[in-house]
């Protein structure tokens, strides 16, 4: 019975082994090709987990078993490095840099709750303690309704779900387009240090699923294999849709004419092809260069990852990146000082 007991421990263990390898490959095909390695890069951290888990429980029970997870844990640091920071490499004050927010509002429509002032007057005041010089808003509705009740001391550019409220002197301001999403972002030129720098505002197409989330949080007669499988359809959409919104954006970040800093919600986590392709254009992540702990900036239900992002070009510096813990939509808003 325990030799047996053993034997499917170990089958397990090999089959979280190649998921977790799966995993690692996720950032590097294309899910237009094929989309299963998306969905295991997506439960990345589930994986990792698992197999340290196995990890400990063979250093007891038979040793030698250990050395696979232990040596795939290992192989995946660079990737591990993407979630969890431990020791900062760039932390203390930026006095003299840019503190850059961006923020998804969901509409203002709190958790569990309708769109309402109060909701709008809370992140005002959220912003206001910060006092970031340029915030980067992901869906904030229709811009013209919405910014009635909401009055930042900044002026407003855009006028879709993406806006920009920046402190700093706009030279130029547009769009970027692609034939999925007609306007999944905005970029507005400001002059910083007597530079121009070109801020991207961007939020990749969604997986759409806050919908079977909220329900399933409510428990409202959820039938629980047609929820499972509307959420892996979802998935798999998003992944391969977002592709082509991945593409433009990296390609017209390749040609700002100025040093980047890119915000947004890209709905994906580090281990995913988006990530590695934006990446691309050698950018650095505010998280990994001055970030601690998990960086989680989706909070609702499953899965828990970050997939909020303030990136920039590789001349900036970056300093005390961090994530705010507040529950008026379902990301965290984060927030990081740039300094050239």
């Amino acid at each position: 019975m325990q030799k047996l007991f053993i034997k499917l421990l170990w089958t397990l263990n090999l089959a979280v082994a190649i998921s977790l390898l799966a995993a690692f490959l996720s950032p590097l095909i294309n899910p237009k090709q094929v989309s299963l390695f998306a969905f295991f890069g997506l439960s990345y951290p589930i994986l990792l987990y698992l197999n340290l888990a196995f990890v400990v429980f063979w250093l007891f029970a038979k040793r030698k078993f250990a050395i696979l997870s232990l040596l795939l844990v290992l192989a995946g640091y660079p990737l591990l490095h993407r979630y969890v920071q431990v020791f900062p490499v760039t932390t203390g004050a930026a006095d003299k840099g840019l503190k850059v927010m961006s923020y998804n509002v969901r509409s203002f429509h709190q958790l569990g709750r309708k769109n309402s002032n109060s909701t709008k007057t809370a992140i005002v005041n959220l912003v206001e303690r910060q006092n970031p010089d340029i915030v980067c808003f992901q869906e904030f509705g229709k811009a013209k309704n919405n910014v009635n009740g909401f009055k930042l001391d900044m002026p407003l550019y855009g006028q879709g779900e993406n806006i920009i409220y920046t402190r700093l002197k706009v030279v130029k301001q547009g769009i970027v387009i692609s034939r999925e999403d007609k306007k999944f972002g905005i970029y507005v030129d400001v002059l910083f240090n007597s530079d121009t720098v070109r801020v991207f505002n961007v939020q990749l197409l969604s997986y759409s699923v806050s919908n079977e989330l909220e329900l399933y949080d409510k428990k409202e007669h959820v039938n629980r294999k047609r929820f499972i499988f509307s959420i892996a359809a979802k998935l798999n959409s998003g992944f391969t849709r977002r592709v082509h919104e991945t593409e433009v954006l990296t390609h017209v970040i390749s040609r700002s004419p100025h040093a980047v800093i890119v915000c947004g919600d890209f709905n994906d986590p580090p281990a995913s092809y988006t990530y590695q392709k934006v990446m691309s254009n050698k950018l650095k992540d505010a998280f990994i260069e001055s970030g601690s702990g998990l960086g989680i900036t989706y909070s609702w239900t499953f899965p828990k990852v970050r997939i909020d992002y303030i990136l920039t070009s590789p001349e900036f510096e970056l300093y005390n990146y961090h994530v705010i813990k507040s529950d008026l939509s379902d990301h965290f808003p984060v927030t990081a000082y740039v300094v050239k």
